[in-house]
């Protein structure tokens, strides 16, 4: 149909068979083809670099969503955690709403406790491959499995009554949120078994062993 606005791909593949037989198209016909062609591509990548490069707009229901249903956020989005005054408040307030609340500890007279991880301001230092972490109510260990390069992500409270199913893992350096599904515990323990071989598995470890990094347990 005159007027019709033809695909790309089709526009591109004419113009290549007709490129092809450079014999049935004149010189002058050709040469604007091919400038056509190079326009169009052109367009096409700036429109790639340009949705590449927006950064994705983060809202209340996002960071909810997150929190709650483990919504998956982009490094971008977890920037904004870090950045947004409004969205940062929110996330801690959610946060603290699912705290998981610890006994009193001993000689405490007020106030209330929670399992949780603060960052140091040390940087991390390198214990060799057992690595213990204390955090308010329990221990962080991490030891090699014996199998490949799998290792025991272990999680110990004080308390065996101690309930958590997520951890959220945050690291302000580099502005990196991690939420951690957590497996239900056998007697004041939550074990995982991480693979340092994959990619991800590797970075969540590395994200652990960090002191810097700070961690919230959630009910």
């Amino acid at each position: 149909m005159a007027g019709e606005q033809r695909r790309f791909s089709d526009l591109l593949l004419e113009a290549l068979d007709e490129m092809s037989d450079p014999a049935g198209l004149p010189a002058a016909d050709l040469d604007a083809r091919v400038a056509e062609v190079h326009r169009l591509l052109a367009r096409a990548r700036q429109e790639i670099d340009a949705e590449e490069s927006a950064t994705p707009v983060l809202g209340e229901q996002d960071v909810i969503a997150f929190v709650e249903q483990g919504k998956q956020l982009s490094h971008d989005q977890q920037r904004q955690l870090f950045t947004d005054p409004a969205l940062r408040a929110l996330f801690r307030d959610l946060k603290r709403r699912n705290a998981v609340a610890l006994p009193p500890a001993a000689g405490q007279a007020s106030g209330q406790r929670f399992a949780e991880m603060p960052a140091l301001i040390a940087a991390a230092t390198d214990q060799g491959p057992d690595f213990e972490r204390p955090f308010a109510g329990g221990t962080l260990r991490i030891n090699p499995v014996g199998i490949d390069e799998q290792v025991y992500v272990v999680f110990s409270f004080d308390d065996p009554s101690v309930v958590s199913r997520v951890l959220f893992v945050e690291r302000a350096r580099d502005q990196r949120i991690e939420r951690l599904e957590l497996p239900p515990p056998d007697d004041g323990e939550i074990v995982l078994i991480k693979d340092l071989a994959v990619a991800a598995d590797a970075d969540l470890v590395e994200l652990l062993r960090d002191l810097t990094t700070s961690g919230d347990f959630q009910r």
